[in-house]
């Protein structure tokens, strides 16, 4: 479901057959070079569906990020709520 258009991406959920795609993604060294990486195929399958169950709950995630012109997938990119215990919080 697309959640948000701007003139070069689209923000939308994310769907399970992604797991390749991120996989690919998270195979980068530059895309891991600043959080855990690379992925197995059962944390890609774990994030998917934990960003899938946070928008049901909450309406907000890290949503996929596609390109408008070719729809290739870009990433992702969102919000994500934190409890109080969070100094910063």
């Amino acid at each position: 479901m697309e959640i948000i258009r701007t003139p070069r991406l689209v923000l939308r959920t994310w769907k399970d057959i992604e797991v390749e795609t991120l996989l690919r993604l998270n195979d980068d060294p530059r895309v891991t070079e600043f959080v855990p990486g690379p992925l197995t195929l059962a944390q890609a399958q774990g994030f998917i569906e934990a960003r899938q169950a946070l928008q049901a709950k909450r309406g907000a995630c890290y949503f996929a990020a596609t390109l408008v012109d070719t729809g290739e997938f870009a990433g992702f990119v969102g919000l994500k709520r934190h409890d109080g215990s969070l100094p910063f919080a």
